[in-house]
């Protein structure tokens, strides 16, 4: 056998040696925090700010995700019939500009996708369904408000005008909305929150769609008027559900609906979803139509009644088609009064009810961006220092995606004061979200995530690094096989 042929297959066994080395586990959880634009609670901090202000702001919002590890934002863009985005189909949002339909500086949605991205940070694009209007914004409502293009459509309820959910025209204009935008941005999820019918108020004894649930009846419906008002909403989320797929198969679609689905159900008292809001949120989990439900479960592990360990348990026991179980948390009560039973202590620990529950497969999402910044209790820094020490991929989601992204190319060169120097470009059509950085210093391989935008790293000679690794990590938390190369 010739010396160059005998170096040459000694080389492939080399790196196919190499290759097959098995490279350690990285953390995977969903840390997400909601960043609200209803009555400028987390975004802008006012109206009429200048687009440099706005996207000074939604950037300083993006570094408190990065400084927290977290890995996505569920950001509002619609709150009651208006767009933080541009859009031809509704008015721009008030908290924006102040004045409901006046033109938006720029378009905060891409601006966020943008930013958020090139972080390795995902964005979930937050939509409140059915309402229309709300006593945040009493400014004049403009001609292409829904209330004034369809008010056949409105109902008025307590200090809010509502989309009657019983009309099946209203059904088709919110799926349009969403269809709207999935097509037109790089969004990574939809989500709705626990608005539906609306909460009960003491004021008003019922909505007030008895004309459409007579229509109903009339054209041959057989469902008493809960269950009737159960199904309109359950069409609506399934419908949804399946158009996000059509347009974009890896979009994931997730709810957060109010923590307790049936009070009494487990020795749970409080208000209903199930019948207050005509919300039948087990059935959407257990028919699989979400890939993700965030209950909001904004209580401590202390409080009688609603005890968070209960209701967490619960809601894990009712994930029959094993989807995500990304619970809502409530950082938004510590150092509030009304909550003595709230600390940031209180937040880690139901963290560490999710992580030893659910594994690989836990994620929380906390509510919300600015009653973090506020840093009450040190829960900001408790974040930071204590539950998320690491970065963290997200868990797969084997429903919607299991191909992972194709290796990347890697090289490695030791530099003349020691320092080993890396560079590394995606290869293939399935682009990296974020990489996985290995090395071995001879003990062990060691990972750490970065983001997509970063493609070099250099590690000093202190790190005794022997192979540097590299893997492409995708949207939805799929990894390429490492690409490895030795420091020679």
């Amino acid at each position: 056998m010739s010396k160059i042929l005998f170096t040459a297959i000694l080389l492939v066994f080399s790196l196919s040696v190499l290759s097959q080395e098995k490279m350690p586990k990285v953390a995977r959880e969903f840390r997400g925090m909601w960043i609200a634009t209803v009555a400028n609670l987390d975004f802008p901090s006012k109206q009429n700010l200048t687009a440099e202000q706005q996207k000074a702001e939604l950037i300083k919002l993006l570094d408190l995700a990065t400084e927290l590890r977290m890995n996505a934002v569920i950001f509002q863009i619609r709150s009651m019939g208006d767009a933080v985005y541009y859009s031809d189909i509704e008015p721009a949002s008030p908290f924006i500009t102040g004045q409901m339909g006046e033109n938006l500086p720029f378009d905060p949605l891409k601006f966020l996708l943008d930013e958020a991205h090139a972080r390795g940070i995902l964005v979930h694009v937050w939509l409140n369904p059915y309402r229309a209007s709300s006593p945040f914004y009493t400014g004049e409502l403009p001609p292409n408000h829904v209330a004034n293009t369809h008010p056949e459509w409105i109902r008025p309820y307590s200090n809010y005008k509502m989309l009657d959910p019983g009309l099946r025209e209203v059904q088709d204009y919110l799926v349009k909305i969403v269809n709207d935008v999935v097509t037109r941005y790089d969004v990574d999820g939809v989500h709705f929150d626990d608005y539906f019918y609306p909460y009960p108020d003491a004021k008003q004894s019922d909505f007030p769609d008895e004309e459409t649930y007579k229509t109903y009846k009339q054209n041959g419906g057989k469902l008493g008027k809960e269950d009737w008002r159960r199904k309109n909403v359950d069409d609506l989320i399934q419908t949804v559900s399946a158009e996000i797929k059509k347009i974009k198969p890896n979009v994931m679609f997730g709810i957060s609906p109010f923590g307790i689905w049936k009070a009494n159900d487990i020795d749970i008292i409080g208000t209903s979803s199930y019948d207050a809001q005509f919300a039948d949120s087990r059935k959407w989990f257990q028919e699989g139509w979400v890939d993700y439900l965030s209950p909001q479960l904004y209580w401590s592990t202390t409080k009688n009644g609603q005890k968070f360990p209960v209701l967490f348990g619960w809601w894990k026991n009712e994930n029959k088609k094993k989807k995500h179980l990304w619970v809502g948390l409530a950082p938004y009560k510590i150092g509030d009064e009304k909550y003595p039973d709230y600390s940031s202590k209180e937040i880690e620990t139901q963290i560490g009810m999710i992580r030893g529950t659910l594994t690989d497969n836990a994620g929380a999402i906390h509510f919300r961006a600015l009653s973090i910044a506020e840093n009450k209790d040190g829960i900001k820094d408790y974040l930071r220092d204590k539950v998320y020490r690491g970065n963290a991929i997200i868990p797969v989601t084997p429903w919607l995606d299991t191909t992972a992204p194709t290796s990347a190319e890697l090289t490695v060169s030791k530099q003349s004061d020691g320092t080993v120097q890396a560079n590394w470009k995606g290869t293939g059509a399935k682009s990296a979200f974020r990489w996985i950085l290995y090395w071995n210093d001879g003990q062990g391989w060691k990972p750490t995530i970065i983001p997509q935008q970063t493609t070099r790293a250099d590690l000093p000679p202190n790190m005794n690094v022997q192979k540097v690794g590299i893997a492409a990590v995708d949207r939805l938390g799929n990894i390429s096989e490492a690409t490895i190369k030795e420091v020679k």
